[in-house]
């Protein structure tokens, strides 16, 4: 089941600066602390994004905020510059939800 994350909530999850991990050596196989890939099937039937995304398993980008405590996975969209983001509870090492972000806004 999926959760989807207030304004509040989110931004709860955030700090002033957010660190890419996309390219951080050694995070590839441990990284995230939790697999996400069901969660984003269940966005994907309800088409939150799109198939393509969960079928090939797509990324954007991966950033953790600076208290490591929640990481933030980007997935892409069919709208440009609208992303959806899924919150990892580093602490729980469990989804917190999903987030749909508008960069334009």
């Amino acid at each position: 089941m999926t959760n989807e994350l207030t304004t509040e909530q989110y931004m709860a999850t955030r700090t002033t600066r957010m660190r890419d991990m996309s390219d951080v050596e050694g995070t590839e196989n441990d990284y995230p602390a939790t697999n996400i890939w069901e969660y984003v099937k269940e966005l994907a039937q309800a088409g939150v994004v799109p198939r393509y995304v969960w079928e090939n398993q797509v990324v954007e980008m991966l950033s953790r905020n600076n208290n490591d405590t929640y990481d933030h996975i980007l997935l892409p969209t069919n709208e440009e510059n609208i992303f959806v983001s899924i919150v990892i509870d580093l602490e729980e090492e469990e989804i917190l939800g999903h987030y749909v972000l508008d960069v334009n806004a």
